[in-house]
């Protein structure tokens, strides 16, 4: 199944995010970068499993050994705070995006912890990235696919501009992570009961519409795996990462501090390889590299 469904049905897949949603998607992340901002400076629960993501990518990356200097490049930077870290590693770094107001705030940062020398900002759709072919050394693309309208169509270009052997980090928003399974109003096999539950608390006004709820989709690893199999790409590690929220009925199980607790907890368990658990995290994380064609 292409990475252009969401694994929210194993036989009913659901269609990408329309095109013409796209304006919408950058209209909601220029209203809410600095609410982005704050998942990456605070100490909630969502804070948490943000930063085990970013952490997790960092960890990878520190492992490749790539030489101070190497071009990197950064999709949907958001805030910065990923290419900041990338920066102060001594990568040569563009920090791009689709909304203006992120790439400020990313100039910001960069000017605020003196790396304004290191980091540039490029505008523009990574649906038709404007670098040249083979530009770059590692691409990292965290929390960008689920909000685009032909994800697959960015992968490709995403493997335009890596060279020969270069890398490419990935996420997707997991469409089996565990807070869908427990939760009625969310969980994939209650698929056809779904609306009319949302519908119903609505209307009683025990739940309310996320903002994002019809910008962004869900997939499967194994879509992504596929995608990049497709594209020409060869994985070399895949994680799950961060648990939670914990709800019933769109309503909080836990304090946040239980919340965080359970979270690290059950992630320990899911990097030991427990099985079912290591493929239920919130965001299905990959590090690929380009297959470099043998002669």
């Amino acid at each position: 199944m292409p990475i252009s469904h969401v694994a929210q049905s194993s036989s009913k897949p659901v269609g990408p995010v329309s095109s013409a949603l796209q304006p919408e998607v950058d209209r909601y992340f220029h209203e809410r970068a600095g609410v982005w901002k704050q998942y990456y400076e605070a100490s909630n629960l969502k804070s948490h499993i943000y930063q085990a993501r970013k952490d997790r990518v960092l960890a990878w990356i520190d492992e490749l050994g790539l030489p101070p200097g190497s071009p990197v490049l950064e999709v949907g930077c958001g805030a910065g705070f990923t290419t900041l870290c990338l920066a102060q590693r001594g990568y040569d770094v563009t920090a791009f995006d689709s909304v203006s107001t992120m790439l400020d705030l990313t100039r910001q940062a960069a000017a605020d912890f003196g790396l304004q020398n290191q980091v540039r900002t490029a505008l523009g759709d990574v649906h038709q990235l404007q670098f040249r072919d083979g530009e770059f050394q590692l691409v990292i693309a965290l929390g960008v696919l689920p909000w685009l309208h032909s994800p697959q169509v960015a992968i490709r270009e995403i493997k335009r501009v890596l060279k020969p052997g270069g890398y490419a980090v990935m996420t997707v928003d997991n469409a089996w992570r565990l807070s869908y399974v427990l939760e009625p109003t969310q969980c994939p096999p209650l698929r056809g009961l779904r609306g009319a539950v949302s519908r119903s608390l609505r209307a009683l006004r025990l739940r309310s519409s996320p903002p994002d709820a019809k910008l962004s989709r869900r997939h499967s690893p194994q879509q992504l795996d596929h995608a990049l199999k497709a594209t020409g790409f060869t994985k070399l590690q895949g994680a799950t990462v961060g648990f939670g929220p914990f709800t019933f009925l769109d309503r909080p199980l836990l304090s946040e501090a239980n919340g965080t607790k359970l979270h690290q907890k059950l992630q320990a368990w899911a990097d030991q390889g427990v099985p079912l658990l290591k493929s239920m995290g919130s965001h299905y994380v990959v590090l690929a590299k380009v297959q470099q064609q043998q002669r």
